[in-house]
């Protein structure tokens, strides 16, 4: 912080009077999609001083500890450039993650850079739901594939309710089960059925099911 207070010192004395700094971003707000395996996002989002004083970047600070960003000047000089660069750790997350880096500058702006990052999951399972009505057969069927090379380990589907059963059979080992879901009671009552994959190693995962039954 102390060379950063220096660096703002130096600039602010040898501006010109009259002089205004302008920092320049292009694509502040960039889109991806990316696999679960990938682990990482890297984003670059390159900025220049445009106007005719020295600009200093006195914060930068990203939305979630997933996220970290450090840019490549800190004393930006008139008609010079530099990057920044967020990394973006994924961990166990999926699907639709929104993104953002708020930059804080001497001359009083705040620029917010976004990203936004759609990440396949290892594991799909279909469909998203189970519903039974009066006239619906007693079983029903969901089907767990394995996506982007992944390899399930072992498998297992779990009901929330004591009235509902599930069981597993394999298609293709390490990529495609069927899980038959029965119930033994009509309703009306709601549950879930957690289809586990990969349980004590660390692509455990885990997707839940609703199940009506009216």
């Amino acid at each position: 912080m102390g060379t950063v207070r220096a660096m703002l010192l130096s600039a602010t004395l040898l501006a010109p009077l009259g002089a205004h700094a302008a920092l320049e971003w292009e694509n502040d707000y960039q889109e991806f999609e990316r696999k679960a395996s990938d682990g990482s996002l890297e984003v670059r989002y390159v900025y220049r001083n445009t106007g005719n004083a020295p600009v200093v970047i006195k914060n930068v600070e990203a939305s979630c500890n997933c996220t970290t960003a450090e840019v490549t000047r800190l004393v930006v000089n008139p008609g010079e450039s530099g990057e920044l660069r967020a990394v973006f750790a994924f961990g166990k997350r999926v699907g639709l993650q929104r993104k953002a880096i708020v930059v804080e500058t001497d001359d009083g702006q705040v620029k917010e850079l976004r990203f936004q990052v759609k990440i396949a999951d290892r594991v799909k399972v279909e469909p998203a739901s189970l519903v039974w009505k009066k006239e619906s057969p007693e079983a029903q069927t969901v089907m767990v594939y394995a996506q982007d090379g992944y390899v399930i380990p072992q498998i297992r589907a779990v009901p929330t309710d004591p009235r509902l059963t599930a069981t597993v059979k394999t298609v293709k080992p390490g990529e495609v089960y069927e899980v038959t879901v029965s119930r033994k009671a009509v309703g009306p009552f709601a549950a879930k059925l957690r289809v586990e994959t990969g349980h004590g190693t660390p692509q455990a995962g885990v997707k839940t099911i609703p199940v009506t039954v009216e």
